[in-house]
C-alpha cells in the first residue's frame, strides 16, 4: 500500500453492552482490519491479541483516536483516515527506490 492511500478501519472494543465510552486516559483494546482503497485485506488482529493503546496520548494516528473518541464499548465502525490526518501526504522527495537484491547496501 502507498502512503497516500486512505487507510480503512474497523474497530470493534471487546465486551459488548458496556456504556463506557472512549475518552482520554482510557485503556482502549481494539480488533482491527485494515483494507486498502480496493477493499483487499492489509492486515488483521482478528483471532489474536487485541491491539491496546492509552487513548488521547498519541499513541495512535490522529484521525483514528478522533474517530473512536467517543464510541461505547462493544461498538463496531468502519474509519475512514485520510493522509493528512494519519501518517501524512507523500512527499515525493522523500522517495527513494532500494534495489530488491540488497536492500542494506543503500544504508
Amino acid at each position: 500500500m502507498r502512503a497516500e492511500a486512505e487507510r480503512f478501519w474497523s474497530a470493534t472494543a471487546d465486551k459488548a453492552k458496556d456504556e463506557r465510552v472512549v475518552k482520554d486516559g482510557m485503556l482502549v483494546s481494539l480488533i482491527t482490519r485494515l483494507k486498502a482503497r480496493t477493499a483487499q485485506l492489509v492486515e488483521t488482529n482478528k483471532g489474536k491479541e487485541p491491539l491496546k493503546y492509552v487513548h488521547g496520548q498519541k499513541m495512535m494516528i490522529p484521525g483514528l483516536e478522533k474517530e473512536l473518541t467517543g464510541m461505547k464499548v462493544g461498538d463496531e465502525k468502519h474509519i475512514t483516515v485520510k493522509p493528512e490526518d494519519g501518517y501524512g501526504k507523500i512527499n515525493p522527495q522523500a522517495v527513494q527506490e532500494v534495489p530488491r537484491e540488497n536492500p542494506g547496501r543503500m544504508l
